[in-house]
């Protein structure tokens, strides 16, 4: 008060969250400690729901005011420093007046970042997958974006030619990510989960060390700490004689310079391979002496799909793989503000660039700018990559365009190096505003060039290597407005990933059966129950000596052979042994036995020989014995959740 006061005061304190940053409940409990100025304490009030977060405090008789202390929470949520102020009022005298601000600092939430090896014992053998856990100490109330980067160093540590796929978990599935991506931790999350596939190129080099290296992201002032990196020993797997392999393996990932890399293990010696893309191409490449190839471009693969592979000898491959490259659209900055795209790994838009009636998720152009495109159909919709101008632009030689200027040139009838009135195409061409960023044209999204203030597109392009949001900005020029403006366009790289709904599902088709009271008739398995579909069955109760398994009909050929080690596999994962059989030598496994809380050694002896009694026939026990000595593989997914037969065979 201006003035001692000769009565006591009656003072009505109001916190109201619109006036600060603060929130009750999270920041502060609307607890108010009153003390006089010189320091003697008074009261406590509480300020919250019940009382409209209003309380009334009085002013002693000859004090000229009071001192008030909040108490503030900590949720261990880095917020950032947030504003608390509150109010004051002497009811029917003198309306509310309102305190400065005062600062609650968050400092110490501010979280630190890490990246945590998740593999056992810090070691993984190659052909299997290396995880790795980025994580905040802390959770934060916004978006977290890290740059995640795995290291291809010179040898003996691992290179480009050892790994396979770089995927991460979106929250429902693996998706494909480049070295080098900026990826997101989702408000009041603190982890990230990646892999690393480190393949086994059959050659005997001796161990080597995969390193993940994580930076926080330049605008990102809420990590403490600044780059941090883990690594797990990848352990060599050594030589195998693959002279009669049926089939090899095939891998693909994208390093952080943007270059694809293919690479196969597994096949024959010197075996000529072939290579079928998502975009229909066909490819050979030769393996080498050990089975193994490696090749690299930047452009290697221009469409999103799936990747096989064909052994001149061996015959199909054993696994295919996702392939996601950047896809190479034109865009035109129709804001003046630059050219602006979103991040596939924190706000994906579902596109058909292949025109195989299959989306995929993609980086995106942000609602400002526009897709320069050609209505083919004349629906009034861009239905496909087919109708923008890119690297699924098919040319006049019924080949695909690499980049979006090459698909534009062959419009420039008059050769003059700019798309305008002049060209045929003019007219045709339009500017598709995705204003809503959802992959679909909304009615008023889809403008000609004259509605959209494009007079004329400068094909004359340079090259760029700036990086947003993942995605590349790999070309660039300008058009000229209606106005004479000259704006940016830019062949823009958009990154792509295998959405988890893309991925194989056999949900539906895996008959799952959990099996318990056996007797003997119950051991027996047939291999006309898994002609039709996957088949998998959990024993509950087998008992090593007092059953056995009786999978004589089910390891035989059409032709009533025996089938080969090479078909049938034994594993021990998370406490239980899994059998897995291929019954009719299509390199996929189709049937699947859990025998549940039964280990490797429980079936073994001390010199590692199958004990008899497991298999009622001797035949099937050398088959498994066989199979066991050369692939004891842990940490495999059971159900046939990845029914082709792996790197382990």
């Amino acid at each position: 008060m201006t003035n001692t006061s000769t009565t006591n005061s009656t003072v009505q304190l109001n916190f109201n969250d619109g006036l600060h940053q603060a929130n009750f409940g999270a920041d502060y409990n609307g607890k108010v400690h009153v003390y006089t100025k010189s320091g003697t304490f008074l009261k406590e009030v509480v300020l919250n729901a019940s009382n409209g977060y209003k309380a009334n405090i009085t002013i002693p008789a000859g004090e000229s005011g009071v001192k008030i202390y909040a108490d503030t929470l900590n949720d261990n949520v880095y917020e950032g420093n947030e504003t608390i102020k509150i109010q004051g009022a002497v009811i029917g005298q003198q309306g509310w007046v309102q305190s400065a601000a005062a600062t609650i600092t968050d400092e110490a939430d501010k979280p630190s970042l890490s990246v945590v090896n998740t593999n056992t014992n810090n070691k993984v053998t190659e052909s299997n997958w290396a995880t790795f856990s980025i994580k905040l100490s802390k959770p934060v109330d916004q978006a977290t974006s890290v740059k995640v980067n795995v290291f291809t160093g010179a040898n003996p540590d691992i290179t480009n030619k050892d790994v396979g796929n770089y995927e991460y978990w979106t929250g429902s599935g693996w998706a494909n990510f480049k070295s080098g991506s900026k990826m997101t931790i989702a408000a009041f999350q603190t982890e990230l989960q990646i892999r690393v596939k480190p393949i086994n190129d059959n050659k005997v080099e001796g161990n080597e060390k995969l390193k993940i290296l994580v930076n926080p992201t330049g605008v990102e002032t809420h990590i403490q700490t600044g780059q941090v990196e883990g690594t797990v020993l990848v352990l060599d797997a050594g030589h195998t004689d693959t002279s009669n392999s049926k089939g090899g393996f095939v891998h693909w990932h994208i390093d952080g310079g943007g270059a694809q890399h293919i690479t196969g293990n597994r096949w024959q010696p010197n075996e000529k391979v072939f290579l079928y893309g998502p975009d229909g191409t066909r490819k050979a490449v030769y393996a080498d002496s050990d089975g193994f190839f490696h090749v690299q471009g930047t452009d290697y693969y221009t469409s999103a799909g799936t990747l096989s592979a064909i052994g001149a000898k061996s015959g199909s491959s054993k696994n295919s793989v996702s392939v996601t490259p950047n896809i190479t659209p034109i865009v035109l900055d129709l804001d003046g503000d630059g050219i602006e795209t979103s991040d596939v790994t924190a706000n994906p838009v579902r596109f058909d660039y292949n025109g195989d009636g299959q989306d995929v998720s993609t980086g995106w152009v942000s609602g400002g700018d526009g897709l320069l495109v050609r209505d083919i159909n004349k629906d009034g919709q861009i239905n496909d990559g087919s109708e923008l101008f890119g690297s699924n632009t098919l040319l006049q030689d019924g080949t695909t365009a690499a980049d979006g200027y090459e698909a534009m040139a062959q419009h420039d009838t008059n050769a003059d190096g700019v798309i305008d009135k002049n060209d045929a195409i003019y007219s045709e061409l339009g500017v598709w505003v995705d204003k809503d960023m959802d992959g679909e044209t909304d009615e008023g999204e889809l403008l000609s060039l004259e509605e959209a203030g494009v007079a004329s597109i400068n094909l004359e392009a340079q090259s760029s290597d700036i990086e947003q949001n993942n995605n590349f900005i790999g070309k660039t020029s300008t058009y000229t407005t209606t106005d004479g403006e000259e704006r940016t366009a830019a062949d823009v790289w958009f990154s792509t990933q295998q959405a988890p709904e893309e991925e194989t599902s056999l949900v539906g088709l895996i008959e799952e059966h959990s099996i318990s009271g056996l007797d003997s008739a119950d051991l027996v398995w047939h291999s006309e129950d898994v002609t039709d579909q996957p088949w998998s069955d959990t024993v509950t109760d087998f008992t090593v000596g007092q059953s056995s398994l009786d999978l004589s009909d089910l390891v035989k050929d059409s032709q009533d052979h025996l089938l080969s080690e090479d078909n049938v596999d034994m594993f021990e994962q998370d406490g239980s042994l899994v059998l897995r059989v291929d019954t009719d030598g299509d390199h996929t496994w189709n049937q699947e036995i859990i025998l549940q809380d039964v280990s490797l050694d429980d079936i073994v002896d001390e010199n590692g020989m199958i004990k008899s009694g497991v298999f009622g026939d001797d035949n099937v026990k050398e088959l498994f014995q066989k199979a066991t000595a050369t692939d004891v593989v842990e940490n495999t997914s059971t159900h046939l959740e990845n029914p082709t037969l792996d790197e382990h065979l």
